[in-house]
């Protein structure tokens, strides 16, 4: 078992009160605004705060949010072992700036952000992540829709990740970029979306414990998805849907430059609900079928029930509670294995203490299936993960 427990003692949200204040005249009285009706049905971290929420910056057909994140985290598995495990606290800076569009119509955004860690103890963990993002909507007509998004990111991978290569002084870095586009089309009741998400990911080599470089080019490759969804609107609460997606997983490097092909296609396909019951219960749940076939001549497929739920309990006007479910086919780095089933359950509670303090804490609980060649599945690996701020 590989368990890792992380809290956070700390997490200071800056952006909304910090921009509110520098970019507003006065600090605003809550006379100054209406009063807000029961906000059940929206998230509480999502609700109007208008006497908090950044004013912004005008620019053109634009308005600019910038903000920033800081928070203190104790981690009692930093290098995410299971035995002799190490604990560590690390303090976290995440600037970030979103530029929004006001066109009335379509929409385009565009975002960057840094992720810093600091550790207190094992500053070979120390990360520094960044990204940049667009995303846009184009409003075809009052029953078509196009949306598209493309974004670059620089990432460091968790210890904990199930498909890491063990043996790195650091943690291992790679680069990712994805750019996808879908059509949604409206017909009365129907809604239809079909639409293509490609990613590229590129590991970078890790200086090996005892010296010399471990060679991560191995996993490079990139993944191609289709997806589609038809759904029926049986009431306003309630809708069902099938839905279904293709992959296709190629890898830069082949035999015999390494040993395996790991090239590989798959699909999954399910049948499920959305229901919004009254303002209280909000959500999505769904049950089918998902299979991953690889090239390598040997190497097992992975396949199984997919299954999945997210949920959202609106328990008062101050709190909200949600829980997920999730099934996803990853890929392995082990060369006796084509890859892994990980099923992954979470569940979080946000509260609204005062208008501009919020409590919130959530669990992650990950269950990771190996499947070997030939044929047979070794355990499965549970790592959990808790935040609380």
């Amino acid at each position: 078992m590989n368990k890792s427990i992380r809290v956070s003692a700390l997490t200071l949200i800056a952006g909304s009160l910090a921009m509110s204040f520098a970019f507003a005249p006065h600090a605003l009285a809550d006379d100054d605004f209406p009063a807000i009706a029961d906000q059940r049905g929206t998230h509480v971290l999502d609700r109007e705060r208008p006497e908090y929420d950044a004013v912004g910056i005008h620019a053109g057909s634009f308005m600019i949010y910038p903000e920033l994140a800081l928070g203190v985290t104790s981690d009692d598995n930093v290098f995410g072992t299971q035995n002799n495990s190490e604990g560590d606290i690390y303090y976290g800076v995440s600037p970030s700036v979103s530029i929004e569009s006001d066109f009335g119509r379509h929409e385009l955004n565009v975002n960057g952000y840094t992720d810093s860690r600091f550790y207190s103890s094992d500053t070979s963990e120390d990360r520094f992540d960044w990204g940049v993002g667009v995303d846009g909507i184009i409003e075809v007509s009052q029953f078509t829709q196009i949306q598209a998004n493309a974004g670059y990111d620089e990432l460091t991978e968790d210890r904990t990740s199930t498909n890491r290569v063990a043996g790195g002084i650091e943690p291992t870095e790679y680069d990712t970029f994805n750019a996808g586009i879908t059509l949604n089309q409206r017909f009365n009741r129907l809604t239809a979306s079909v639409g293509a998400q490609y990613t590229e990911n590129d590991y970078k080599d890790d200086a090996a414990v005892g010296g010399g470089v471990i060679d991560q080019d191995f996993r490079d490759h990139d993944k191609l998805e289709i997806p589609a969804r038809l759904s029926y609107d049986v009431s306003p609460d309630t809708s069902i849907f099938v839905a279904g997606s293709y992959n296709t997983r190629s890898y830069d490097q082949q035999p015999p430059a390494v040993a395996v092909n790991r090239d590989s296609d798959g699909y999954d396909v399910g049948v499920g609900a959305a229901f919004d019951f009254t303002n209280l219960i909000r959500g999505e749940a769904f049950v089918g079928y998902l299979s991953q076939e690889y090239d390598q001549a040997g190497f097992a497929k992975v396949d199984g029930i997919d299954f999945g739920l997210n949920g959202e309990w609106y328990a008062s006007e101050l709190t909200t509670v949600t829980a997920g479910i999730n099934r996803t086919v990853e890929e392995s780095s082990t060369a006796a294995s084509s890859g892994h089933l990980d099923t992954t359950f979470n569940v979080g509670i946000a509260h609204e203490l005062q208008r501009n303090i919020i409590l919130s804490a959530d669990g992650l609980s990950l269950m990771s299936t190996l499947k070997a060649s030939p044929e047979r599945t070794k355990p499965s690996q549970l790592v959990l993960l808790s935040n609380i701020s």
